[in-house]
């Protein structure tokens, strides 16, 4: 009897550590696998650290449910594009146009309704009080062509043949009288500065009570602008409207 009862005790130690084996084996099995997906899931992300502009308004946008979203556009780009989420880190404010660097993340189990991306501000670049232009680009006016004065330093100029004229960055002006041509120009946002003002000049003789002088010096002292697509206006470094030409 006691022989009986020492050979299942022996039976039941036994199983009872196959047993733990087994449990061991597959808590090892499973902790392998979770660490391969772990690396494999890292492995999948990619980041990608750029320049991006951030719009002075959000926009109504769909998602689940209506919403407002950014409207950005990367360094590079020309086009705005809406921005479904949030960027971490950034505070908004409407009414200023930002500069952002940031870092993108690619997403491996991106929301349905939401961004592919997790988008992290890395630093602010610059900040603005403007009112962001979302136009496209075939929209937007452009300094292209001839344009007619119509207002010299707040003085109507009836029917004369005063113009100026644009063209790949370079700017020619007619006084009615004599031109000036080919000034190499820059323009940033909504300023414009000249690399030399001494631009070839023709010398005919005007009439005394002629613009001219007035005109061409003005002209040279522009330091930024505001257009639509049949207006254009010049502002001196006081902020005072200079000029104002029509097409």
């Amino acid at each position: 009897m006691k022989k009986t009862i020492s050979v299942l005790t022996s039976l039941f130690l036994l199983s009872a550590c196959n047993t733990t084996k087994k449990e061991i084996n597959n808590t090892k099995t499973v902790t392998i696998e979770n660490k391969t997906e772990k690396e494999s899931n890292t492995a999948e992300e990619s980041v990608f650290q750029y320049g991006m502009f951030v719009a002075s308004e959000k926009v109504d946008c769909q998602g689940v449910a209506p919403q407002k979203c950014f409207m950005v556009r990367a360094s590079w780009e020309t086009t705005w594009t809406v921005l479904y989420g949030e960027i971490e880190g950034f505070d908004y404010q409407p009414g200023y146009e930002y500069h952002l660097e940031v870092k993108r993340t690619t997403l491996n189990n991106p929301p349905a309704d939401g961004s592919a991306y997790h988008y992290e501000l890395v630093r602010i670049i610059n900040k603005e009080k403007k009112k962001s232009d979302l136009r496209p680009e075939h929209e937007k006016p452009t300094f292209e062509g001839t344009w007619r004065l119509k207002k010299l330093n707040g003085k109507e100029v009836p029917n004369n043949e005063a113009y100026v004229f644009f063209q790949d960055q370079k700017m020619s002006a007619h006084s009615g009288c004599n031109t000036m041509s080919q000034l190499q120009f820059h323009q940033d946002k909504n300023k414009i500065s000249f690399e030399d003002t001494n631009a070839p000049t023709t010398m005919m003789m005007c009439p005394e009570d002629h613009i001219e002088d007035e005109y061409f010096k003005t002209l040279l002292s522009i330091k930024k602008y505001q257009a639509t697509n049949t207006v254009l206006k010049f502002y001196n470094k006081e902020g005072k409207l200079v000029l104002v030409f029509e097409r």
